[in-house]
Formats: C-alpha cells, sequence, structure tokens
C-alpha cells in the first residue's frame, strides 16, 4: 500500500504515516526540516508504545519499539520504522519498499539493508516522535505474535538466499532468543521510565514470555506449513 501511494505522489518528498500511529505535535515540521537537511535523505520518526496500563508497560518496555526518546536531535545509530518516514522521492523511485514473498512487515528491513550496501544511512529524528498501539485483546495479541514469528523466519530464510526445499528453523529460533532475552532485559533495567514498581514486573514478564512463546510458535507453525501461515495470516 505504501508503493502504491509512492507511485502517485508527486512531490519531491514522500512522507508515510500509518494510520495506527499518532504523531505528537510538531511531528511533521521536524521530519521536513530533518530530510531537507543536507546530507539525510531519508529520516524517520521515533515510534514507542504509550505505557499506559500493565499491557501498555509490558509493550512498551519488551517489544521491539524503543521507549519514548528524552533527548532531541538526529542519529543515524538507532533502528527506523516505515509507520513514520519520510524520503526523497528521487531516492525512493531508485529503492522501492520490496515485499519478502508471504510476509507483511519485512519491506523496512529490505530497504534498509539495500540503503547501507550503498553507504546511504537511514537517520532518526528523535524529537518527531509517534505511537504505536499495543494489540487489542486476546485474538489481537495472539495473531500479532505469530505473524511476527512467520514475517521472521520468511526473512531469514530469504536473507540467507534459502529456497522453501532448503529452509531452516535454527537461525530463525536463535533470533527469537535474542529478542527474548533484549526484552527481558530492558523490562528489568528500565521499568522505572514507565512507572512501573518493582512489584509489577513479574506480571510483565509473564505477558510477554508468553508474546514471545507464540512468537516462536508462529516460526515453527511457518517452517512446517509455509504455504497455510502466509496465506491466512494478514495484519
Amino acid at each position: 500500500m505504501k508503493h502504491l501511494g509512492a507511485e502517485q505522489a508527486s512531490g519531491d518528498i514522500l512522507i508515510f504515516l500509518d494510520s495506527d500511529v499518532v504523531p505528537e505535535p510538531g511531528w511533521l515540521a521536524a521530519m521536513l526540516d530533518a530530510v531537507l537537511a543536507p546530507g539525510v535523505p531519508i529520516v524517520c520518526g521515533n515510534t514507542y508504545v504509550d505505557p499506559v496500563g500493565l499491557l501498555g508497560k509490558a509493550f512498551a518496555l519488551a517489544w521491539f519499539f524503543p521507549l519514548r526518546a528524552t533527548e532531541p536531535g538526529l542519529t543515524d545509530q538507532e533502528k527506523c520504522y516505515s509507520n513514520n518516514l519520510a524520503i526523497r522521492a528521487e531516492l525512493y523511485r531508485e529503492h522501492p519498499f520490496v515485499e519478502v514473498p508471504g510476509t507483511t512487515r519485512t519491506a523496512m528491513p529490505q530497504l534498509r539493508e539495500r540503503l547501507a550496501a550503498r553507504g546511504i544511512a537511514m537517520h532518526k529524528c528523535r524529537h518527531a516522535q509517534v505511537t504505536h498501539p499495543h494489540p487489542r485483546g486476546l485474538a489481537h495479541f495472539l495473531k500479532r505474535a505469530l505473524v511476527h514469528g512467520r514475517d521472521i523466519y520468511l526473512k531469514t530464510n530469504h536473507d540467507a538466499g534459502r529456497d522453501l526445499a532448503r529452509r531452516r528453523l535454527g537461525d530463525t529460533l536463535a533470533e527469537v532468543g535474542r529478542r527474548y532475552a533484549a526484552g527481558m532485559g530492558r523490562a528489568l533495567r528500565q521499568h522505572r521510565r514507565v512507572d512501573l514498581t518493582p512489584a509489577g514486573v513479574p506480571a510483565v514478564l509473564a505477558i510477554m514470555s508468553l508474546y514471545y512463546l507464540v512468537f516462536a510458535a508462529g516460526s515453527l507453525a511457518t517452517h512446517l506449513a509455509p504455504g497455510p501461515m502466509s496465506r491466512g495470516l494478514r495484519i
């Protein structure tokens, strides 16, 4: 959908904003100032989960988005997401989003890797911030985790140049383990930044342990049945 919109745009700057993120005041001005600066052809804002309620705190701490940025400025040392992105149209026409077959959320990593190969860094504008919702309800929670595992499995094997007959599960599960460990570590170290008391930490760890367990199950299910997992889960 992003690519379809970009093909119909006529401006020199393309700005992508997902329907499920909410920009903070000043977001657009900060993004435009950043992408118009010399040497910054592509920039993202900082996406974070609003830590409201126990589930919000759990996903703010242990999901893949960082916490709300506390310092302004540009950096090329942090990961960017396509849910709020500004890019010069000429650069996008040379390097459009390319989807990994069967996935729904791998086009941005692919773009990041292609640009990095050309020595083009993605910058993050820390003071252009948007909030992203956490999964709503158990059904969405489970589906989001399964899709996450499916997409990581397909991307890992795609990037390694493996077709379905040669696909592997081990390195994907290792990636799940790294993400789980990073999320649990951040929850333990930074829980006070989201006003989570030490007594609430075990509940957060339990919630996100379930998420990453289902995440791993999504990878395993895709390994066993890649066709149904690709066709049946769209989010």
